[in-house]
């Protein structure tokens, strides 16, 4: 084969669009010594290449190991089976009630005021009480954004 051809092949293979045949023309190839000084790298890989493949794997793994592993395996029971679904049967049954009686007990805390006067004067108590609490923290603001002034006269 003459570089050329060699160089096309190899684009191909790079591609990935060989076939086999041409695959193996490319290892005959780079398995001989006489190879070009701008082709060597390439013969290194393809050498490199049919080595593994040499030396590979064997095409089924030992069967003692596998045999081990099955060995080692503990089938399931009839019990460990029952338990499990037992186990899961009691967690849902528990969460069930837990969630039914924290429903229950948050709607018998709640009571809806018939008296329009009486909802009033609760509702405005209410509002007065939020209204205090965040007057606070207005309060703390002003002072810092009085602070943030001094400080900006100061640095200018």
């Amino acid at each position: 084969m003459d570089l050329k051809q060699i160089e096309e092949l190899l684009d191909k293979y790079y591609n990935g669009e060989t076939t086999l045949e041409e695959e193996r023309q490319l290892g005959q190839f780079f398995h001989q010594d006489s190879v070009p000084d701008s082709l060597k790298d390439e013969q290194v890989k393809f050498r490199f290449f049919a080595s593994a493949l040499n030396d590979g794997m064997p095409a089924e793994p030992d069967m003692p190991i596998s045999n081990e592993i099955m060995a080692k395996r503990r089938p399931f029971t009839v019990f460990k089976v029952a338990s499990g679904l037992a186990a899961g049967v009691l967690l849902v049954l528990g969460l069930n009630f837990y969630f039914r009686t924290n429903t229950t007990t948050t709607l018998r805390n709640t009571s809806e005021i018939k008296d329009p006067q009486l909802a009033y004067a609760q509702t405005k108590h209410a509002l007065l009480l939020i209204s205090g609490k965040l007057n606070k923290g207005n309060e703390q603001i002003m002072k810092i954004s009085k602070l943030n002034d001094i400080q900006n006269s100061i640095t200018k």
